[in-house]
């Protein structure tokens, strides 16, 4: 039996979609950064949410190897090892050691910084959304086991710190205000002052907007 395959198309309609009240990862209204296509299909897709700001890439591995029926999730965790000391890398090598407890990821180092990256492979025959959501919740469960590690902790925050602002680019090329994204980051759980922090480092002449934001509102 040949059975179905699930393509990036597919996944980022469940990524994209999401409902109110999600009780699941995959059911998050996640926010597209950046994606490519091949011939009206999606190849590579980079996408984020403010409640869970990883820097999240899901990749058509076919498009590599035509025989490879995979598809790659991979989290950038924005942890360069290239300049840490020798002690720091002892401790982080037998941190990634340990993540061969959580199910289905692969710690990775890649780039000329030598950056952390976490890959989840899923084979894309008769894939589910559950299936895909179980690999989000392992990938999550990694990386905030990373985040508790020092040094590692500034490492992530800054990380995440930059994909939110990318996150904010993205809504302020479409139009959306600065009390708009303020309001979005602070209902998906940022504290009021690191959520204007952010925005204002998005958007030009954020200290005059403020002010016409408090007359309207």
């Amino acid at each position: 039996m040949a059975g179905n395959y699930t393509s990036l198309n597919d996944i980022r309609e469940w990524l994209v979609n999401g409902v109110d009240n999600p009780e699941t990862i995959v059911d998050l209204r996640w926010h597209v950064l950046d994606e490519k296509k091949e011939d009206g299909k999606v190849v590579s897709l980079r996408v984020t949410h403010p409640s869970l700001p990883l820097d999240l890439t899901v990749t058509d591995l076919e498009r590599q190897d035509y025989k490879s029926k995979v598809v790659r999730l991979s989290v950038s965790t924005g942890i360069y090892t290239i300049d840490l000391d020798p002690d720091s890398k002892v401790t982080l090598y037998r941190k990634l050691l340990l993540l061969s407890k959580v199910p289905l990821v692969k710690p990775s180092i890649a780039g000329e910084e030598h950056e952390i990256i976490l890959i989840v492979d899923l084979d894309k025959k008769d894939l589910s959304k559950e299936e895909f959501d179980e690999a989000l919740n392992d990938l999550l469960t990694a990386f905030l086991y990373l985040a508790k590690v020092e040094p590692l902790s500034e490492m992530i925050e800054a990380k995440t710190t930059e994909v939110l602002q990318r996150l904010v680019a993205k809504w302020h090329e479409k139009g959306k205000s600065r009390m708009e994204a303020i309001r979005a980051l602070t209902k998906a759980g940022l504290d009021q002052r690191i959520a204007e922090e952010i925005v204002n480092q998005v958007y030009p002449g954020a200290k005059k907007e403020r002010l016409g934001d408090m007359i309207r509102y």
